[in-house]
């Protein structure tokens, strides 16, 4: 077994899951315990999980000179007789850092405002935490900052550059490029190459399957993208001369509706010969990228399940079409930047190693500024990398016109109808952040409302898994099991290592028993681990009844398969099981906001006080939606220098949103002023509605409702999950912005 490639699929999954990973979560470590019993891992489970999970390290000198007060804290060991009598007392608290040093603990009530600043809650102005905040932010964005006796001190470094001259183990994009330190030394000598040299080895591995963030198809898209951003065309168009004219006859047609939109973007008549030539260079570009891909009988291309293409032409040629357009757009975008196109630039996929020697290289440049000029780009600079690093997915890197690195963040959707989410999270996490953000205000009903909804979540697949070992497997059940479209599934159950222990135990073959047995034989092993305080896996033991029960409602499977009873009272059985798990989440949803409409009575909007503002709960939760979508950062820029969305064909800056939500919103102010964005920002929080149990978050301007964006909670798989995005109203009118008209 390559640990290294499970380890790197595990990680994956993980972050697929519950966004960010947390290897020490309890929570997290029984998920990944799940995973690895879904894919059959059972072995490698067992050595991961004594991994995660073994004891704590014994005592040392220095943990006998301290005591636990039982989760808040240690105090010392000769203090602790008098904390135990008197536990408010004023004692110094510590904690133990990582290095099993005792450090001082922060104070509870600034760690609880350090958290609500991290979910974005609005910090009191003139805070002692508000300060702090505000000074290492301008400390990490490049300014001098107050320091003791009016002097000013210097900027401080947020990396922590050790290990920068080795390759680390865990970084898999390409393990065998130029380390943090060469990039960091070359881009500090003005030489951009190391980053064609570092991007050139992640395309390769891309190709491989080795995906980043987003996931195998992503990634490769994404790979492709860079490459047309850097492309010199107009060579490559002589050198295709041929093949585009050739391939150009084919487009003298009626236009499909995806090309019809791109034409519009690009401000193009469809029926055009112009048009007609965009589209054949494209097309052949596309069959040149899909047939290096295939040249390779282990690309991406070839692999399985979400972790490749799956052999098919079709899926890999529309992301690279959508390479193909969305490089060709951010190249304009490009030349109405600051970035000088007639010096080097390179455009690269963002990954931890590339990312951590930019940063780097950005602090020294800004260090290192030999006029005020330099240093205010640099600031600049420096500022818009660490906003936007969390979320860019590509980037640009070149010189402005003085010779001096400059950046432009990229965050790509493939869509070009701009319905792609902006972000994806789970119902638990974002119940947790309603949580942590009202703190000690909130009322108690609404705190019990969040944990109900937060349990409701978590178990909805141990319940589906428990509900589907109760199903009796009759022949009608069979029938449906033995169809095409399930196969894969029982195939999953087959290929399953703990089932087919179990069944191999009973002197049967899980490769031969047919599906009447195969299934019984579940629903008992499923009972049995039950019983046993053991968890049944999801997938198969409750996906199976979940399939049946999404294929039963299905009207063209239904159609293609009119000799099976769909009225069995075991197909109804995982009907009801597949409604049950939809309707979950949606009726969690419906709970938490009608308690947070209750928590803020009477003052705040209900439709008893349809005219009123929001009060403070509702507008946590439309924070919570804006800051998914980036609102407020694109709100407050003050240009579009420093970032990108590129949907497709549509190159989407920055003012271009804040105007869209101030349009769409009804907003009657300046939105470009400092005082007019906080007012905008303000407006959306206060004026903006959440349905319960929708997924819509809309706005009322002179009667009439806007939608500004979506945010659906849905089982998706085997999770569930938040995916937050532009609503109808803000596609509109952005896609209309985005159009290239000259």
């Amino acid at each position: 077994m390559d640990y290294k490639e499970l380890i790197h699929r595990l990680v994956n999954e993980l972050s697929f899951r519950v966004g960010i990973p947390d290897l020490e979560s309890k929570e997290q470590q029984t998920i990944i315990s799940e995973i690895l019993s879904e894919w059959g891992n059972l072995d490698e489970k067992k050595i991961i999980m004594e991994f995660l999970t073994e004891d704590e390290p014994k005592k040392t000198a220095e943990d006998e000179k301290y005591k636990n007060t039982g989760g808040s804290g240690y105090v010392k060991a000769s203090e602790y007789d008098k904390w135990k009598s008197n536990p408010k007392g004023d004692f110094e608290k510590f904690t133990k850092g990582p290095s099993g040093k005792y450090v001082p603990q922060v104070d509870k009530e600034q760690e609880g405002e350090k958290e609500e600043k991290e979910q974005g809650t609005v910090v009191k102005p003139g805070s002692d935490y508000a300060k702090k905040a505000k000074e290492i932010e301008d400390r990490v964005n490049g300014k001098d900052v107050d320091g003791a006796n009016g002097t000013k001190q210097k900027q401080v470094s947020k990396l922590d550059r050790n290990g920068f001259d080795k390759k680390d183990k865990k970084y898999l994009d390409n393990p065998d490029g130029p380390t943090r330190k060469q990039i960091i030394d070359d881009l500090n000598d003005g030489n951009l190459e190391v980053l064609s040299e570092f991007q050139d080895g992640v395309s390769v591995n891309r190709e491989k399957g080795i995906a980043g963030a987003g996931g195998a198809l992503a990634s490769e898209g994404e790979s492709k993208y860079c490459g047309v951003v850097d492309a010199d065309f107009d060579k490559w168009d002589s050198d295709n001369k041929e093949a585009i004219s050739n391939k150009k006859n084919e487009f003298n047609r009626k236009k499909s509706a995806d090309e019809k939109r791109t034409s519009i973007q690009l401000g193009l008549d469809s029926d055009s010969d112009e048009f007609n030539n965009y589209l054949a260079k494209r097309e052949v570009w596309t069959q040149q990228q899909l047939q290096k891909v295939k040249s390779d009988k282990k690309s991406v291309f070839f692999i399985k399940g979400k972790k490749g293409f799956n052999g098919k032409d079709e899926p890999y040629e529309e992301w690279m079409r959508a390479a193909y357009d969305g490089g060709h757009t951010t190249k304009l975008a490009i030349k109405d930047s600051p970035i000088d196109t007639s010096k080097p630039r390179k455009t690269v996929q963002s990954t931890a190693e590339v990312d951590q020697a930019v940063q780097a290289h950005l602090e020294d440049s800004l260090e290192n500024a030999k006029s005020s000029e330099d240093k205010k780009h640099f600031e600049t600079q420096l500022n818009n990398f660490n906003k936007f690093k969390s979320y860019h997915d590509t980037y640009v890197v070149g010189k402005d016109s003085e010779g001096r690195t400059t950046y432009m963040g990229i965050s790509n959707k493939k869509d070009d109808q701009i319905r792609d989410p902006q972000n994806n999270s789970t119902p638990k996490n974002r119940f947790k952040k309603l949580e942590a953000r009202y703190g000690k205000d909130v009322a108690e009903g609404v705190t019990k409302s969040l944990q109900k909804n937060v349990k409701a979540v978590s178990e909805v697949k141990e319940n589906t898994v428990k509900a589907s070992s109760d199903i009796k497997i009759n022949d009608e059940y069979v029938a449906i099991c033995d169809t095409k479209e399930m196969k894969p599934y029982l195939q999953k159950l087959r290929d399953n290592g703990r089932f087919r222990d179990f069944v191999k135990t009973k002197g049967m073959d899980p490769d031969t028993i047919d599906t009447k047995e195969l299934l019984t034989e579940m629903n008992t092993h499923s009972k049995e681990l039950v019983s046993s305080g053991s968890s049944p896996s999801y997938e198969p033991y409750g996906k199976i009844a979940i399939k049946v029960g999404e294929f039963s409602g299905n009207g063209k499977f239904r159609g293609a398969n009119k000799q099976l009873n769909f009225n069995n009272e075991s197909i109804k059985a995982a009907e009801a099981i597949k409604q049950n798990e939809k309707n979950i989440v949606k009726d969690a949803h419906t709970s938490v906001v009608k308690d947070l409409v209750e928590a803020d009575r009477p003052g705040g909007y209900s439709d008893s006080n349809p005219d009123a503002d929001n009060g403070v709960h509702q507008q946590g939760y439309i924070s919570g939606v804006l800051d998914a979508c980036h609102i407020d950062s694109y709100i407050d820029m003050d240009s579009d220098d420093g970032m990108l969305l590129q949907m497709g064909v549509n190159g989407v800056k920055p003012s271009m949103i804040r105007n869209c939500v101030a349009e769409r919103s009804g907003f009657k102010g300046d939105s470009s002023t400092p005082e007019g964005k906080q007012s905008l920002k303000d407006h959306l929080r206060k004026r903006c509605r959440i349905t319960p149990g929708g997924d819509k978050i809309t706005i009322t301007d002179n009667g009439k409702e806007v939608e500004l964006f979506e945010d659906t909670w849905r089982t998706a798989g085997t999770s569930q999950k938040v995916a937050t995005k532009f609503g109808g109203s803000m596609r509109n009118c952005l896609q209309d912005k985005a159009k290239i008209t000259s």
